[in-house]
């Protein structure tokens, strides 16, 4: 039996997901890039920042080994972002991380047409993927972005999510994305007596994950992060991410 199923003698242990920063640490230059990966775990309900870091320093090792050439290049854990136990604790359709991002003007009223989305179509190597291919029942994730629309000098507000479920290849894994998103569009009236909106405007990922059982652990989606000048750290700088405190995103 799958951790899909959520077997009775398994009641103590939930879904949880969490956002971790990587850098990029190449001997001569020091911190070259940061990258976010989006992990799905299978864990004790409330998952220990112990357990999240054990994970972190398993995508150290599973990048590293993917580097080539003569170069020396680390992969080291930074930060954990977000931690949430899911909501949804089925898999096979769950919202698994979430994040707001403000807009500028009003779109009230637009209508969206995320069918003629062009995603980016990749399949993920990292934490349990090696063996994904396009099969007829795979996993995947996508990045779905919402828009919350008001009928006022409101600027819009997005939600950036990413959601989890099974398809059986990229183009029904976009329409699978686009059933989701829709199911969570809406229209009410919110508590200043504005009429209001929740639409999908577009599908902005599409990650195959892999066939089979999800195990304890895998990476659901990564994306580079913005750097600063201070994040141009030198090689040998000693990152604490024991130290991190991650923040729920209400998934």
């Amino acid at each position: 039996m799958s951790k899909t199923d959520q077997p009775g003698d398994a009641v103590d242990m939930r879904w949880a997901s969490t956002r971790l920063r990587m850098a990029r640490m190449v001997h001569s230059r020091g911190c070259e890039a940061l990258v976010d990966h989006i992990v799905l775990f299978y864990a004790p309900f409330f998952p220990e920042l112990s357990l999240v870091l054990e994970i972190g320093r398993a995508l150290e090792r599973d990048l590293g080994r993917r580097e080539t050439g003569t170069q020396l290049v680390e992969w080291r854990l930074v930060e954990v972002l977000t931690l949430d136990v899911l909501r949804n604790q089925n898999p096979d359709g769950a919202e698994v991380y979430s994040e707001w991002i403000d807009g500028k003007g009003s779109s009230f009223g637009t209508t969206f047409r995320p069918e003629t989305s062009l995603p980016i179509r990749r399949r993920l190597v990292t934490l349990r993927n090696d063996g994904a291919i396009d099969d007829s029942s795979c996993w995947y994730s996508a990045k779905l972005r919402m828009v919350r629309m008001i009928d006022a000098p409101v600027d819009d507000m997005f939600d950036d999510q990413v959601h989890t479920f099974r398809s059986t290849d990229f183009d029904a894994a976009h329409a699978r994305a686009i059933r989701l998103g829709r199911a969570e569009e809406s229209s009410f009236v919110n508590w200043n007596d504005q009429r209001a909106q929740w639409r999908l405007a577009q599908i902005l990922s599409l990650n195959l994950l892999g066939s089979g059982e999800l195990g304890d652990a895998i990476d659901v989606h990564s994306e580079p992060a913005p750097m600063q000048d201070t994040d141009r750290v030198p090689f040998d700088t000693v990152f604490h991410p024991e130290r991190s405190k991650p923040r729920s995103t209400g998934v």
